[in-house]
């Protein structure tokens, strides 16, 4: 009955089987920061990150000095934030055509996001690994460009590359939680939470929830990408 005192009847209860308190829960964070604030060089991934089948390649060869690259066969070298965000942003720019008429990925905005800037917040208020970035552009140019699944214009690159980071992170993230909610309020586009689940399902059926690269391929994909986007030397 309720006001009843119930401090006898716990007192006959056996051992062991006395109420505890109740623990409050504590929320897990969106995505926690990594311990090096600073941005991660890139480390090229292998089978355990993209999950490649193929058996790893022979030590190469020292490169030589001459090309962008450093020379070939070599491992691409590493990535920092502004050649991360130079890179994405080059090419995303060299992505981008006439619209012809809206599709689910417009932003609401009348201007749109300059690419540059846009990317450049990414990597600033996301703390992710450059090759998060390099897998989303790989889904964006090889999964939906060239595939013909989507048109990719001056009103909607903006959000299709911020979708494709969404699946990019959590293809590559087995131990964090990452929530849509973080990334919509990172990229200051003006998207809400439903609106970024929206965008993530309809780009998985766009793909046909092919997210991930072989070892052989992303490797491939991040030398071009580095050959295309080196800044020009005097």
């Amino acid at each position: 009955p309720k006001g009843r005192n119930n401090t006898a009847d716990l007192q006959t209860l056996p051992p062991g089987r006395a109420k505890q308190p109740c623990k409050r829960k504590t929320r897990r964070p969106i995505v926690p920061p990594r311990p090096d604030p600073s941005f991660p060089p890139l480390a090229m991934p292998g089978p355990t990150i993209l999950r490649s089948t193929s058996t790893p390649p022979a030590h190469s060869p020292a490169p030589s000095a001459g090309s962008p690259l450093g020379g070939e066969p070599g491992p691409p070298p590493p990535l920092s934030r502004q050649l991360t965000a130079r890179a994405v942003a080059l090419r995303l720019t060299s992505l981008v055509r006439a619209s012809p008429g809206e599709t689910d990925f417009d932003c609401p905005a009348e201007q749109p996001t300059p690419i540059r800037q846009f990317v450049n917040r990414l990597c600033k208020k996301i703390p992710l690994p450059a090759e998060y970035f390099i897998l989303a552009l790989f889904v964006v140019e090889r999964r939906l460009t060239k595939a013909d699944a989507l048109l990719v214009t001056d009103r909607n690159v903006c959000a299709v590359y911020l979708t494709a980071l969404v699946l990019a992170t959590k293809y590559l993230e087995d131990t964090r939680c990452v929530r849509n909610q973080y990334f919509a309020k990172a990229a200051g586009l003006g998207i809400g939470q439903s609106r970024m689940n929206a965008m993530e399902l309809t780009m998985l059926d766009m793909v046909k929830f092919r997210v991930g690269a072989t070892a052989d391929d992303f490797e491939d994909y991040l030398r071009d990408l580095l050959i295309t986007s080196a800044p020009p030397t005097s």
